[in-house]
């Protein structure tokens, strides 16, 4: 693969080497073909540049104990792969840590990896990884449109001045391309409670149901308990749907609260993310255009056209679905749930198995 210039060669040596790492040689075909439309979305974009000066600030963040964060890129394998992201966006898959093995499933079975029952390889017999958040790239790249995008880098306090001299000091920067803000309170308690505990943030099990159903009440917001009362998540993708609600509006409130508590129905029926739109159609044959433009619709509050409530009926869909569109003028992206969750998740776990430790990172235990 022909290397441009210095930033390609060393922003795509980057995201190769780490896909090979984790995939092995020859890579699957899930994986190859969309590494390569990200980096023609990348390329024509004009956000090469960036992505490689992001790369270069989050590693040096991460040597120095200080982790980053990147909002809105959570869609992007290049991302994932570049460590800008823990957000895995393939579809959900089996992955053998020791030889590799993949198995793929992308028929809507799986909302995310960790639902897929575990199992055992069969090349090989270790214990499977299950992975994937199952995000379409053009959930961010087609968003984001050429050239024009902010990407904002939330960092400690006390890393941010270290991170603004590296930037100042890169020749011929875009000044707008790049913003470091505050990691807030929630993101500093958790790389407090990782040097506190000697528990890595990421080695946290997500998928404890006690730990879901009564520990993480204990750190989510008042408005989120409300939706664990009528819904106590089970799994973590239980608790992705719950955040989208949350983060959407009239999304919950006469909308999958009513489906919810008076229709019996169930978390995996209603619409938490513009993702699920997109997917319940195209999993049912609808063309992925269509899909799309309806999911983005009713995404930004544009309600439905009597043409796109016809595409989501002749789906098959119940008739419910049209009713809940027409009434949502905001759906929040997937990735975006996964990290709230996520985040919740791995602080319900600390103040679970380190109580003292918690209450001295987080304002003696307050909420947060």
């Amino acid at each position: 693969m022909k290397m441009e210039n210095q930033e390609n060669q060393t922003l795509w040596e980057t995201v190769w080497s780490e896909a090979n790492r984790r995939f092995g040689e020859p890579l699957p075909a899930p994986v190859a073909e969309r590494l390569q439309q990200e980096r023609d979305w990348v390329e024509q974009g004009g956000y090469t540049e960036q992505l490689f000066e992001l790369t270069r600030l989050a590693t040096m963040a991460q040597k120095a104990g200080c982790p980053v964060t990147v909002r809105d890129v959570g869609a992007s394998l290049v991302a994932f792969f570049a460590g800008l992201t823990e957000i895995n966006p393939l579809p959900p898959h089996y992955l053998c840590p020791h030889c590799r093995h993949t198995e793929w499933h992308d028929d809507g079975s799986a909302y995310i990896g960790l639902d897929l029952p575990e199992k055992a390889c069969p090349t090989c017999g270790a214990l499977l990884a299950r992975e994937g958040y199952r995000i379409p790239a053009e959930s961010f790249f087609r968003q984001i449109g050429p050239g024009s995008h902010r990407f904002v880098v939330n960092a400690a306090a006390d890393m941010q001045p270290q991170l603004r001299a590296f930037l100042d000091s890169l020749p011929n920067r875009p000044k707008t391309a790049l913003r470091i803000f505050d990691e807030g309170e929630k993101l500093g308690a958790l790389r407090k409670l990782q040097r506190a505990t000697g528990v890595p943030v990421r080695e946290i099990p997500p998928q404890d149901s006690a730990l879901l159903a009564h520990a993480l009440p204990q750190v989510a917001s008042a408005f989120l308990r409300k939706l664990f009362a009528v819904a106590p998540p089970q799994k973590l993708s239980d608790c992705i749907r719950l955040y989208g609600l949350s983060l959407g509006q009239n999304t919950w409130v006469g909308n999958a609260e009513e489906w919810l508590t008076c229709h019996a129905c169930s978390l995996t029926d209603v619409v938490a993310s513009r993702e699920d739109l997109f997917y319940a159609l195209r999993d049912r044959g609808v063309d992925p255009e269509r899909a799309r433009a309806v999911a983005n619709a009713v995404s930004h509050g544009r309600g439905l056209t009597d043409e796109q409530a016809a595409v989501i009926q002749s789906a098959g869909l119940p008739g419910r679905y049209v009713e809940s569109c027409r009434k949502i003028r905001y759906l929040s992206p997937k990735s975006l749930a996964v990290a709230y969750a996520l985040t919740d998740v791995r602080l319900a776990w600390y103040q679970l198995h380190f109580p003292a430790a918690y209450a001295a990172c987080t304002r003696a235990g307050q909420r947060l």
